[in-house]
């Protein structure tokens, strides 16, 4: 007996919802590819047995015909809603109440409820009865109006501003990986806007051009790119960056200074001993996820009269948490050596281990040596991470640092009277005497203390060693990564509010003529003689407390006493309100990638790129403010009655 043959399940086919009597209301399902959904019923549909006859079957039922637009319950719904006289205020309490989800982070499926719960609470608001807004709809919200009028703007601007842009990659929740791309611009002051996310495999050139084309965008506009220093991003042969450049020769390109000043700490720290970082990851591990232990440690805490701090955990990926953990561990050092103490009569296994560590006084001495020299790194790290434009102070803070690495283990002389690019770093014959190198204040008191006697000199001279190694490797790490004799960056001082005032700084030609993307041949001599007048202008003398932004505000909004209409330094003030566009670092894009993560998290996983960038241009249109008193202007009905009801 021949048999069956198997039973095919019928899928869902996109070509049905071209169909008239299908087109209005058929939606694929999230419940798969057997499943149709129907949004005047709000419901999942089964077609996995009959397809189009399953559908045409559920335009039968009751349900679907007084929930459609012709039904006798919507069509009434639809006719009090548009001949309501507040259903201006309708459709901004939906566009706040999208907004609040929004801000919050809150899942969509809650608006599945809460238009019911207004409701109850308000039972004689006759806006309250008429919000009608659940997950779809909230959705659409996101999408078609606060987030597209939110993108709208930004677009606007960047036609007529000049501005940079700063990019990344990541990978989310749902391992999706994405470019992230941000635009860096000036108008009043420096703004960091969300652009886009673009799914992708691999960062091409053509992704960017896409938006500048599909957006009307000039490319002269695109003046400057930041990103980290992935072969991807920056390397030298067919990069995002390369591939840029070759399109646009004049485009100022910045490796961001916070990625690379992580990678030479990083580099650095593999010259000295890893028992230290060590014994900060398994103190941690002992103490995570263990309140027993942890309460414990609190009442050693106590009897020592010290702050009841957690262990922090030195991950890979952040670039400030090494020196951090480090300085906990010091800070609880004597609570950690009684704990363990205790501990290893018990836990001869894990604690025992531990304690032995913490009882070798050459590693406190690695960790109060990472304690001041990783600080180092930091201080910078965290100058270029600020919001504010920091492209003027790039360099100065550059030379201090490497400067001040140096003289830790270089002659001060040498250091002090050669420029920092020619320093040779690793001329031994520059080198202090292996006794005088500088470690750190607390290394040099725990040296000099009398409990020192007991430590053997060679193991001192092999520790000091292990730190000199730190230093001439930090350093070379430095001056491979940041060009000191790059004199673009060296005069774009001239933005400092102080350097005006010192009238150091006699013509800005010599950086003006590297960027001839913004000043042209003719506009040089004009562009000289307005900063020459700047200089010696007392009515626009900057203030001691006076930053570069609003100092350059004050100069940008002054005007010609002639002629009142006309600026008095339109070309100067042209050409700053383009440099201070310029990035300092790519920190800015990682703050939208962990605004992603709180976005698309366990419970909203199921997120899709065009839904996440809706929830991003929405918070970016809401600002800094609380969503409710997000102005509902005529932009947004407009663009609300556009796409919601068209």
């Amino acid at each position: 007996m021949a048999s069956k043959k198997p039973r095919v399940m019928q899928k869902f086919n996109r070509n049905w919802m071209e169909y008239s009597s299908y087109k209005a209301w058929l939606r694929p399902s999230n419940k798969g590819d057997y499943f149709a959904f129907c949004t005047f019923c709000n419901t999942d549909l089964s077609i996995g047995s009959a397809g189009k006859n399953d559908l045409f079957r559920h335009t039968k039922t009751n349900k679907h015909i007084n929930s459609s637009p012709g039904g006798s319950s919507s069509q009434t719904l639809l006719t009090d809603l548009f001949s309501n006289k507040n259903i201006e205020p309708v459709k901004r309490g939906e566009i706040l109440l999208a907004a609040f989800i929004a801000e919050h982070n809150i899942p969509m499926n809650v608006m599945e409820h809460l238009p019911q719960l207004l409701k109850n609470v308000c039972p004689d608001s006759q806006i309250a009865k008429s919000i009608s807004c659940d997950r779809t709809k909230t959705s659409a919200i996101l999408k078609n109006v606060t987030g597209i009028t939110a993108k709208q703007m930004l677009m606007e601007k960047l036609r007529n501003l000049k501005f940079s842009l700063i990019v990344d990659e990541s990978t989310d929740r749902g391992c999706v990986k994405r470019l992230c791309i941000l635009a860096r611009f000036f108008e009043s002051k420096v703004e960091d806007a969300f652009v886009c996310l673009i799914p992708l495999e691999e960062a091409t050139g053509q992704h960017i051009k896409k938006v500048f084309s599909d957006n009307k965008i000039p490319m002269d506009n695109f003046i400057g790119f930041a990103a980290d220093g992935a072969n991807a991003m920056m390397g030298q042969h067919n990069s995002l960056s390369s591939r840029l450049v070759a399109e646009n020769p004049h485009l100022f390109v910045l490796k961001c200074v916070c990625h690379s000043f992580h990678l030479c700490a990083s580099y650095a720290c593999l010259k000295l001993s890893r028992e230290p970082e060590t014994l900060i990851r398994d103190i941690y591990s002992y103490f995570n996820n263990s309140p027993k232990r942890t309460g414990i440690l609190k009442e050693f805490q106590q009897f020592l009269d010290l702050k009841p701090h957690k262990i922090l955990h030195p991950a890979q990926t952040r670039w400030l948490s090494l020196r951090a953990a480090v300085c906990r561990i010091l800070e609880q050092y004597a609570a950690l050596k009684l704990y363990f103490t205790e501990a290893a009569l018990t836990d001869h296994l894990n604690a025992d281990s531990i304690l032995f560590r913490l009882n070798n006084p050459y590693n406190k001495l690695y960790l109060e040596f990472l304690e001041f020299s990783l600080e180092l790194f930091n201080n910078m790290n965290k100058l270029m991470q600020s919001e504010r434009p920091q492209i003027h102070k790039l360099h100065n803070n550059m030379v201090t640092v490497y400067k001040s690495l140096l003289e830790c283990y270089m002659d001060d002389e040498y250091v002090s009277r050669t420029e920092a690019g020619l320093i040779q770093i690793d001329n031994p014959r520059h080198y202090k005497p292996i006794d005088n190198l500088y470690l750190g204040a607390k290394v040099s008191a725990s040296l000099a203390s009398t409990n020192s006697n007991t430590l053997n000199q060679d193991d001192i001279k092999a520790f000091k060693l292990k730190c000199l190694d730190f230093f001439i490797e930090g350093a070379k790490q430095i001056k491979k990564r940041y060009d000191f004799s790059n004199d673009v960056i060296k005069e774009m001082q001239f933005l400092d509010p102080h350097v005006v005032k010192s009238r150091k700084i006699n013509s800005l030609v010599a950086l003006a003529v590297k960027f001839p993307n913004l000043i042209s041949v003719n506009e040089l001599q004009q562009l000289d003689t307005e900063w020459r007048f700047l200089r010696n202008n007392k009515d626009l003398a900057p203030d001691e407390s006076e930053d570069v932004e609003t100092y350059w505000c004050k100069v940008t909004a002054a005007r010609d006493p002639a002629n009142y209409s006309n600026q008095l330094y339109p070309t100067l003030s042209k050409f700053v309100s383009a440099i201070l566009s310029l990035p300092h670092s790519s920190a800015a894009v990682e703050r939208i990638f962990s605004s992603i993560n709180l976005i698309k998290s366990k419970q909203r996983n199921r997120l899709n790129t065009t839904t996440i960038e809706g929830l991003l241009h929405t918070k970016q249109l809401i600002g800094a403010k609380p969503c409710y008193s997000l102005e509902v202007d005529n932009k947004l009905l407009l663009k609300f009655n556009k796409n919601m009801y068209d």
